[in-house]
């Protein structure tokens, strides 16, 4: 069946006259983002670091800064307790590098390993730091559900910090200070900041205290660790997550970080034209690589080195295990894709695994199968435990956590949210876990197959070009709450079609309009892609606007987001 897609309403007249001072475009993209008036357009184009919100309204982060004060006073060994993603990893290198700054060094970094650890606090960590000589544990990006393991700290003599971002239970974890927008007595305005951000807060509340001859904004060069973790984390980029995104890009464009710059000469990325699709597919896949194959903390090691040889060493490491681990990632696809298919139909779940594959890499193989077949996808391996791992993913129309719900009979443990989610099985129960599922979606009946997407604004070949690119510029950074805008071209002719990249896998069209042409991509397309359009072919399409740099060449082209017809 065909992909639809319906236009956005335009600005009612109201709006129009109190966004009157911008342009149509920019009037209609603001109204489809829920933005009404002028004070709202000022406040989400015109962020300021300034707007930022005191560090103090986050509820214990008055305690919390005056035991790190207390820690740094006697030079009490601290224990950095960070996480494995780049969200957690970004917050341990901003706290490891506050502590460089202000002149503490008694400290450590501890990062748990994906699949032997797995997330947050644990109880040979705990117990090894006290062995260290840790007095203080503060932990970034985890904690908030640790009830058992912070009682245990405690016991063993412990202070403990707990910084997170996580949704904080009703019981809290007994720490010495938790801190948590999330949490339900917690007055913070912005409840969305990624654990990186809570961490810069952290810093701000203790530089309010004491600047141990910091110069004064000097803690914004940190903001580049806070930009990648907002960006990657897909916190939504409205409020306070706008303004670290927008700044953590304009520091990063000038990060005085050795790796991120070996990084950067690896990738052939240009430092002064980063955008946040750069944090997203090119900086963030590196580090999260790292952890899922086992080395979280070489990725750490290049958010914090100094030096330039071990930068260019651990770049160039970062981005080989990427491929190793995309190279996994598309032989575990390929694998399911292939079992699947032997069968006569495909059942409503697709449901995969093999005892020999990472339970880090496969949210990833999930995401790629609920993408091809159109159905959500559940997919496990062997983490060497009691148990069997697995992630999901949703094709869009299913809630996984409403699917395992039903079918809890067959988990020894399961959790997330409506797109993505994790379980556990028990070893003897593997054979039931495809029936269960697929009995469970049959309960759940998909939302009507034909429910448009939304476009934006229709658009003509003719006004792909730069003065409409500057207009819909002033809207970024984008992401999760902030989507690129999307425009609809119908029955645009295609003059021209190949494949590109090192593989062959990327997708160029050549659209034409009278004496107007442009270019439409697709990364990822698959091989042949362009195998299904002739000259003259009409088609519709639903595109972004982009500005491509490749080689210093300025070119205005589409992104293509879907081929409707």
């Amino acid at each position: 069946m065909p992909k639809k897609y319906a236009i956005s309403d335009e600005a009612p007249a109201a709006v129009s006259e109190g966004l009157s001072g911008y342009p149509p475009v920019v009037q209609r993209l603001l109204f489809n983002r829920g933005i009404k008036n002028a004070d709202e357009a000022a406040l989400f184009l015109d962020c300021d670091y300034a707007q930022i919100h005191d560090p103090f309204l986050l509820k214990d982060a008055e305690k919390a800064s005056s035991i790190l004060l207390e820690a740094f006073l006697k030079n009490d060994r601290v224990l950095i307790w960070g996480d494995y993603d780049a969200d957690g990893l970004a917050a341990s290198a901003l706290l490891s590098d506050f502590f460089d700054q202000i002149g503490f060094r008694n400290y450590d970094v501890y990062l748990p390993d994906r699949n032997g650890d797995g997330f947050g606090l644990n109880e040979q960590g705990i117990k090894d730091a006290v062995s260290g000589g840790v007095k203080l544990i503060i932990t970034v990006d985890c904690g908030s559900s640790d009830f058992k393991e912070t009682v245990l700290a405690k016991e063993l003599g412990l202070k403990i910090i707990i910084t997170d971002h996580h949704e904080a239970p009703a019981r809290h974890p007994p720490a010495d200070a938790f801190v948590n927008p999330k949490r339900e007595d917690c007055p913070y305005p912005g409840k969305m900041i990624c654990g990186t951000a809570v961490a810069f807060k952290i810093v701000c509340a203790v530089l309010k205290k004491n600047r141990f001859d910091m110069k004064e904004g000097a803690e914004k060069w940190l903001l580049d660790l806070v930009g990648i973790a907002t960006v990657s984390d897909m916190v939504p980029l409205i409020g306070e997550n706008r303004i670290f995104a927008k700044y953590g890009l304009l520091v990063l464009r000038k990060t005085r970080r050795f790796g991120l710059k070996a990084l950067f000469r690896k990738l052939r990325m240009k430092s002064f034209n980063l955008a946040e699709d750069d944090i997203g597919f090119m900086i963030a896949p590196r580090l999260n690589a790292a952890s899922r194959m086992g080395q979280a903390g070489d990725a750490y090691r290049l958010l914090v080195t100094r030096d330039g040889a071990e930068a260019t060493e651990l770049s160039e490491h970062l981005d080989h295990i990427n491929n190793e681990r995309k190279g996994l990632v598309a032989s575990m696809v390929r694998t399911a894709r292939e079992k699947i298919m032997e069968r006569e139909n495909v059942r409503e779940a697709i449901v995969a695994g093999h005892v020999s594959w990472k339970p880090s890499l496969l949210g990833l193989v999930a995401s790629a199968l609920a993408e091809h077949f159109k159905k959500p996808a559940f997919i496990w391996g062997d983490g060497g435990g009691v148990c069997l791992k697995g992630s999901c993913r949703s094709d869009g129309k299913v809630d996984v956590t409403r699917i395992m719900a039903e079918a809890k009979y067959v988990f020894e443990d399961y959790g997330g949210h409506k797109m993505s989610g994790g379980f556990s099985v028990d070893r003897e129960k593997i054979h039931l876990l495809e029936d269960a599922l697929c009995g469970a979606v049959l309960k759940f009946p998909e939302e009507a197959a034909d429910v448009s997407k939304m476009a934006d604004m229709a658009l003509r070949i003719e006004e792909v070009e730069p003065t409409l690119y500057s207009m819909i510029e002033r809207l970024a950074p984008y992401g999760v709450g902030n989507p690129k805008p999307i425009f609809l071209l119908e029955d645009v002719s295609v003059s021209g079609a190949k494949m590109f990249g090192k593989d062959g896998t990327h997708l160029e069209l050549a659209l034409v309009s009278g004496n107007s042409r442009v270019k439409a991509i697709s990364f990822f397309a698959g091989k042949g892609a362009a195998e299904r359009f002739t000259p003259g072919q009409k088609i519709s399409l639903a595109a972004n606007l982009e500005k491509s740099t490749f080689r210093d060449y300025p070119e205005y082209r589409l992104r293509i987001v879907d081929i409707l017809s």
